[in-house]
């Protein structure tokens, strides 16, 4: 059942290959559509089984391909929803972020920093502290920040 194969480079309606033709009494025609290969066999010259197990073999070729071509489109699939759902996360986590943010500014009101001589915050006008600890403050001694 062995059989030889004479493909030729060159341009065809097959996608840039030549056409199939392993025994001199095969030839195939190229046909309006690019899904429909015609196949003439010459009964003089061919060995119907040998090339029905021929095409069978790329038959299967070809579902192996398309199987493979399957399951890495799954897999880019399952791989952009994981994505996406990490990016509805990580946009869920700064709004979240920005909402406690937006939360403690409004709850501390005015955080305008003020020099020692001031009494009253320049910028809302809320009394200042009567003492001012300077244990870990980065400011200059005595300058505050209003608690207004």
């Amino acid at each position: 059942m062995a059989s030889t194969s004479n493909r030729t480079g060159g341009g065809s309606s097959y996608g840039g290959a030549a056409p199939y033709r392993s025994r001199d009494g095969l030839s195939t025609r190229p046909v309006a559509s690019s899904d429909e290969i015609q196949l003439r066999i010459d009964p003089m010259h061919a060995d119907l089984d040998d090339e029905i197990s021929g095409l069978r073999s790329q038959v299967k070729q070809l579902r192996n391909v398309a199987q493979e071509i399957g399951s890495e489109a799954k897999f880019q699939k399952d791989f952009l929803d994981q994505l996406q759902m990490t990016m509805i996360k990580a946009q869920a986590g700064v709004k979240n972020n920005i909402r406690k943010l937006n939360k403690s500014i409004i709850k501390h009101g005015c955080i305008f920093m003020n020099f020692s001589r001031n009494t009253r915050c320049l910028k809302c006008k809320a009394e200042g502290p009567k003492r001012v600890a300077t244990d870990d403050v980065q400011m200059k001694k005595g300058d505050w920040n209003c608690p207004g």
